[in-house]
């Protein structure tokens, strides 16, 4: 081979390598913002699908964090991943080929794989002002937005998550479930009809003992009607009925005691598995028609224990792990668990190639 045959054949896999680098990375390369480094040209498929600057993004990320106090990052950042775990479904990819979504097909398809719920958060988080990397492994993706409180996104993180717990899961399938600003009751109904005799007493309710976890306490929700004036009662248990009933001194809630009622409406909240007593006076029976709504508040501390908040600190900025894959019980900062190879985070804009732990 001469020497001339040599060089061209070396020019010529050089313009090969050129155009394979410049069609996959376009001005990327050119401008020298993709360097030769391995990860870098392996994230740039990736990367160069991240949007930044599309009023279509923004407005649609503007409508999914609506109602955001204004500039509150946590607060969009957690609407972002919620929008994403709750409302797209895991597709792989095709076999035999790697598809890459932009978030324009992702949301048409409403699914997608790891790197294409990471490129729509990306975007979305992007287009509000929301720094962010793409995170690649041997085997997985995902983000980390960065300039984030991890305190204040947690605040966010146990609103959802209790929210999920008491609207869509195992939980509250197999409990009727009362969801109220936050709290979270496990509701039994009574419906009752009964006669009282007269110069008798009667009761509903629990053994008196104290509540504890799960719970934290009861509420009796009633609504009762006698055909003729009682006295009505909400005590803490049958030890203070059995009092009661013997005439004795006893103890009830004043705010929920109705003397001479002919109807109540009304409800009483109390820290033992309490209940209703009614004192009948009369010389006739009494007609007793109760709706009673019993709620067991819960304690939200058992879906919360297991909380944990992973960020990594880059460039003097806090950021917070987000796994799209992770599903409706998933939340930002939930670590991926089992990863394979290097964590490489990749600078969407400069290409920065950062190796994480």
């Amino acid at each position: 081979m001469g020497f001339f045959d040599f060089i061209g054949k070396v020019v010529f896999i050089a313009l090969i390598l050129f155009g394979i680098l410049y069609f996959t990375n376009g001005l990327d390369f050119l401008s020298g913002k993709i360097s030769l480094d391995p990860e870098a040209i392996r994230a740039s498929p990736y990367v160069n699908k991240i949007v930044y600057d599309d009023i279509e993004i923004r407005q649609f990320t503007a409508s999914v964090t609506k109602g955001c106090p204004s500039g509150d990052k946590e607060c969009q950042l957690n609407k972002v991943f919620r929008h994403v775990v709750e409302n797209y479904n895991y597709y792989s990819d095709p076999v035999g080929k790697e598809l890459i979504q932009s978030p324009y097909e992702t949301r048409e398809v409403e699914g997608g794989d790891c790197e294409d719920f990471s490129i729509l958060m990306n975007s979305m988080l992007e287009s509000i002002g929301i720094k962010t990397y793409l995170v690649l492994t041997d085997d997985h993706a995902y983000s980390l937005a960065c300039g984030i409180d991890p305190g204040k996104l947690r605040d966010y993180v146990e609103e959802s998550i209790i929210e999920v717990y008491a609207t869509d899961s195992e939980f509250s399938r197999d409990n009727d479930i009362v969801y109220d600003d936050g709290d979270i009751y496990i509701r039994e109904t009574y419906n009752l009809d009964f006669v009282v005799d007269s110069f008798t007493t009667y009761y509903f309710g629990g053994d008196g003992s104290e509540i504890t976890d799960p719970f934290l306490s009861e509420k009796l929700d009633y609504s009762i009607t006698f055909s003729s004036p009682v006295d009505m009662y909400v005590v803490s248990g049958r030890g203070e009925y059995e009092k009661l009933a013997k005439s004795e001194t006893f103890s009830a809630y004043s705010e929920c005691t109705e003397l001479g009622a002919l109807s109540v409406d009304d409800e009483c909240t109390i820290g033992t598995y309490g209940g209703i007593a009614i004192s009948n006076d009369n010389l006739e029976r009494v007609h007793v028609q109760m709706k009673l709504d019993v709620y067991m508040k819960y304690n939200p501390q058992e879906f919360l224990k297991d909380i944990t908040i992973t960020s990594y600190s880059i460039n003097g900025a806090s950021c917070v792990v987000l796994d799209g894959t992770s599903g409706k019980f998933g939340y930002p900062g939930l670590n991926p668990a089992e990863l394979k190879g290097k964590k490489v985070a990749v600078d969407p804009k400069t290409k920065e190639i950062i190796y994480l732990e």
